[in-house]
């Protein structure tokens, strides 16, 4: 696997069904705390390769788990990105363009997927020049910490109840 991706804990390589009913290899993460780089080279239409020759990202999880998952174009004003998960076109939670219409783009998604393996893939809907880069960063909250989230409220709410 690319070196670029340091920080990524890779747990397996796998051959998935991509749209374009060929198949593809598909970089592996393990959440929470992934990210990367990509790139493209086609225009418009084209998807996002997460690594030389891997235009899919697949995600496993154990349980119904809160995703957060983030792409930047880093480089040229006038670049999109659409967001497809498990096949499904998926809009995003939020779409930013810094510095007004025309900025650079950043799409942010915050969703519930369900127990098992996840493809997501990264097409360019707005293509300034061509060919490009963009980073995405992929977070998925540890169930524990969620568990002792909701346990905090739950005695607060508790307590505050037993104040009124």
């Amino acid at each position: 696997m690319n070196k670029r991706f340091s920080g990524l804990k890779m747990l397996a390589a796998g051959l998935a069904l991509g749209l374009t009913s060929q198949f593809a290899s598909a970089l592996a993460v393990s959440a929470p705390g992934a990210s990367g780089s990509g790139s493209w080279d086609g225009g418009l239409g084209d998807f996002i390769e997460f690594a030389p020759g891997d235009t899919q990202l697949s995600l496993t999880l154990t349980d119904t788990s809160k995703v957060h998952f983030r792409a930047d174009d880093c480089c040229i004003t006038g670049d999109a990105f659409g967001l497809i998960i498990d096949g499904i076109s998926t809009p995003w939670t939020t779409e930013i363009f810094p510095g007004g219409v025309g900025g650079n783009f950043t799409g942010l998604l915050t969703t519930y997927l369900g127990a098992g393996t996840h493809i997501f893939e990264l097409q360019v809907t707005a293509d300034c020049c061509g060919s490009g880069g963009m980073s995405w960063a992929m977070d998925v909250p540890e169930p524990g910490s969620l568990a002792l989230l909701s346990l905090g409220l739950i005695g607060l709410g508790a307590a505050r109840r037993r104040q009124a």
